[in-house]
């Protein structure tokens, strides 16, 4: 994940039945801000990579979703 051009590593988490939707939050540790100067977030871009969770097998690593606030 991308925050305003500086790389974070964000924990989200969230399991999703066949043929269902979830809303679920990406944490962003606050340590990552500080490191890079960050005191809003303007820009995010992110990916997501999602497995069953029975097997781990990969269902799809998506492509980079951009958000700009």
């Amino acid at each position: 994940m991308s925050v305003n051009g500086f790389m974070v590593d964000p924990i989200c988490s969230c399991e999703v039945g066949a043929g269902k939707n979830a809303v679920s939050d990406i944490t962003i540790m606050t340590q990552d801000l500080e490191d890079n100067a960050i005191t809003s977030i303007d820009d995010v871009e992110v990916s997501f990579h999602i497995f069953d969770t029975d097997s781990w097998d990969t269902i799809v690593d998506t492509d980079a979703v951009n958000v700009t606030f």
